[in-house]
């Protein structure tokens, strides 16, 4: 934890629901997450954003490059759910 690659576990106290009213199944479940603050990555993405990337919609273009400056890290792969599991990852 002191070198940051690693944080504390929070369990939830009581029956999670969802916005919708749904209830929810808490589980922990082995995740990766890619740092997506690297500037060398920001970068990397702005100028193919800027320079390959084809949107119908300007509004549409401003909001990617706006989603590359809040990005940090996040969760990119799950066992179950959202995400996928990574090439690497047996």
């Amino acid at each position: 934890m002191a070198k940051g690659e690693a944080l504390s576990y929070y369990e939830p106290e009581n029956m999670v629901v969802s916005r919708s009213g749904d209830e929810c199944v808490v589980s922990l479940c082995d995740q990766w997450y890619l740092s997506y603050d690297d500037p060398a990555w920001k970068n990397d993405v702005r100028e193919h954003v800027k320079n390959n990337f084809t949107a119908f919609n300007n509004d549409v273009h401003k909001a990617v490059l706006d989603t590359v400056d809040w990005l940090r890290e996040w969760g990119c792969s799950r066992s179950f759910g959202l995400g996928t599991r990574l090439p690497w990852d047996p």
